[in-house]
């Protein structure tokens, strides 16, 4: 794997992944990051893919690939190598499928790692058909909404908010973005428009 990422948006990626993966996780391998390099016709994509099993994230920046593959990585210690390094596009690259080397500007740094195919698989998380929306709408939402969600968390069910994108009572071709809550006893749904959404994408 070789590729070229700006430093901003790797940063806030691996911010993301460490606050997820925990020290205290008894599983060693989900102390772990997931970096993949694709190349899509003539871009490339760098993902970056984290999991407790209970919460996961993936995230994609547009990126420089010269070669794809991957490498699974601590997470903890990526990040705080990455968020220290200068304002300039970092080059990765992978050598002997378990080592990957940080190049950005004057600095440079070599750290183990494991080969990626090594990573546990998630299901669940699918970016054919992505939805954009602002993130302030969906942080009023979930503020909105969260005070009726249980907080009994061995009732995953409805400890959880229900988030989707339906034609709601705007009218035909006006699809509504609709949180519900629920704790058993009060329950909350708000409907907020979205725009740029197709009611035909899954």
């Amino acid at each position: 794997m070789q590729v070229t990422v700006p430093k901003e948006s790797l940063s806030q990626c691996c911010f993301l992944a460490s606050s997820i993966v925990q020290e205290k996780i008894a599983q060693q391998v989900l102390r772990n990051v997931l970096i993949r390099a694709d190349k899509i016709g003539n871009s490339g994509i760098l993902t970056v893919l984290a999991t407790d099993t209970d919460v996961s994230m993936l995230s994609t920046i547009q990126a420089e690939v010269t070669e794809p593959g991957s490498i699974m990585l601590e997470a903890q210690k990526f990040y705080e190598i990455i968020k220290e390094l200068p304002n300039f596009p970092i080059n990765l690259s992978v050598q002997s499928k378990s080592k990957l080397e940080i190049l950005c500007g004057k600095s440079s740094f070599k750290i183990n790692g494991a080969p990626g195919d090594e990573y546990p698989e998630i299901s669940g998380i699918k970016l054919d058909h992505p939805h954009e929306l602002e993130r302030t709408t969906l942080i009023n939402m979930i503020d909105s909404c969260l005070f009726s969600a249980c907080t009994d968390e061995t009732r995953f069910a409805i400890s959880s908010l229900f988030l989707e994108i339906i034609e709601g009572p705007l009218g035909p071709n006006k699809p509504v973005l609709r949180a519900v809550a629920t704790d058993g006893n009060r329950l909350s749904m708000l409907d907020r428009p979205v725009e740029h959404v197709f009611m035909d994408a899954p």
